[in-house]
């Protein structure tokens, strides 16, 4: 099996709510059945807003241009966030449902 690469973001993420890329797609599926990328599309939207504010030369025309320093910023963020999480800490959940059900291999429930 081919190991997924995942998109720095989308793993601040997972990082951000304390999973893996692959336990917060799941979670994800669960928490948005009907299109799974929604809860990370709210979250980077907030995150590139609250970004806009301490930097906003990084912007033009009303969109982000400088990638490379929002995804930064972006990690620093979410390395504070972490920071302050203990050992033994349980997982912070996302949203309502609280634990993951598991998923099938032959891709049932994905």
């Amino acid at each position: 099996m081919t190991e997924l690469a995942y998109n720095p973001r989308y793993a601040n993420y997972a990082r951000a709510h304390g999973r893996t890329p692959e336990e917060q797609v799941a979670q994800d599926h669960l928490d948005w059945p009907g299109g799974s990328m929604c809860g990370f599309m709210l979250w980077n939207r907030e995150k590139v807003g609250e970004f806009g504010k301490v930097n906003p030369d990084a912007f033009m025309a009303g969109g982000l241009w400088d990638h490379a320093a929002y995804d930064a910023w972006l990690t620093a963020e979410v390395d504070k966030i972490t920071a302050t999480w203990g050992e033994g800490m349980d997982k912070k959940p996302l949203f309502a449902s609280e634990e993951l059900e598991p998923l099938t291999t032959d891709g049932e429930g994905v």
